[in-house]
């Protein structure tokens, strides 16, 4: 398995928090994040059709072993399933994570899904357990499930989890496995969401990847150009990685190439923090 074929199994953003900055009702996305939760939770605001852009080639399993959960399970039952830190208190994990008797429950919705995404899960669920399942499909940076439903509409209650049932059907959806660094798009959108993909690309390549998908933007659609995690205390990007910048510099050289964002806060994923987006819109 390489590193990136790996998922995210929920989203580690506060999409609750800044999805109401976008026009989505009978609109199109282009998407980045293996988890598929942006594109849930936009079905929700009537989003017309989705496009989800991930180097992994198994996001696109992903998206129909959780649509077809979504579809055939409760809310408490889909979390049980599928969030590795949905667990009883004396617990260190979920050790009904992945269990055998949810997915028998789910399996015949996701073969008439895509038949291709019930292979690939029909194979790993029967021949590993729910802890190597975990350990070599998903990358092992799950936020706590209360943070999980705080994050995701869709998730907030169970009213709004009966009704994506029905919305997320309503959705025209698409795949391409690609390096966002290399992509190129035959369609524009009237939204674009990066999450958080500058943290792993150096300045220069994030800016021209940036600039790049403005072009494909439609007049007045809006892009997400970054999620910016707990800025009340990191007043620039910390990364981790050696080609570290801050957002004074991505700000000055997308406005080189007349790319001008603007920041957008709001209640963070973890208590008593602030997170942010940057915007760009095209006019």
């Amino acid at each position: 398995m390489k590193q990136f074929d790996r998922l995210y199994s929920f989203t580690t953003e506060n999409i609750s928090g800044y999805i109401d900055k976008f026009d989505l009702k009978n609109k199109t996305l282009l998407t980045v994040g293996s988890s598929a939760d942006q594109v849930i939770d936009a079905s929700l605001k009537g989003l017309k059709s989705a496009t989800i852009l991930d180097i992994s080639p198994n996001t696109k399993y992903y998206y129909y072993l959780k649509l077809a959960a979504l579809i055939s399970l409760s809310m408490e039952e889909y979390l049980t399933f599928l969030c590795p830190t949905h667990y009883k208190e004396y617990y260190r994990i979920n050790r009904e994570l992945f269990n055998i008797d949810s997915y028998n429950k789910i399996k015949d919705t996701l073969k008439n899904l895509n038949n291709e995404a019930f292979e690939f899960w029909d194979n790993i669920f029967n021949t590993f357990t729910y802890s190597e399942i975990l350990a070599n499909y998903f990358i092992n940076d799950t936020m706590s499930s209360h943070n999980i439903i705080n994050s995701n509409l869709y998730l907030s209650s169970s009213i709004l989890f009966d009704d994506t049932k029905t919305k997320i059907k309503n959705i025209n959806i698409r795949f391409i496995t690609d390096n966002i660094k290399s992509v190129k798009l035959t369609k524009r959108y009237d939204n674009i969401w990066l999450s958080n993909v500058c943290d792993y690309m150096a300045l220069d390549d994030f800016v021209d990847s940036v600039t790049y998908l403005s072009h494909r933007l439609n007049i007045d659609g809006k892009m997400l150009v970054a999620y910016l995690y707990n800025i009340s205390y990191h007043n620039h990007r910390l990364k981790t990685c050696k080609d570290c910048f801050n957002f004074s510099d991505l700000k000055s050289k997308l406005n080189n190439h007349k790319v001008e964002v603007r920041t957008t806060t709001f209640e963070g994923v973890t208590e008593n923090k602030k997170d942010a987006i940057l915007i760009y819109k095209k006019h």
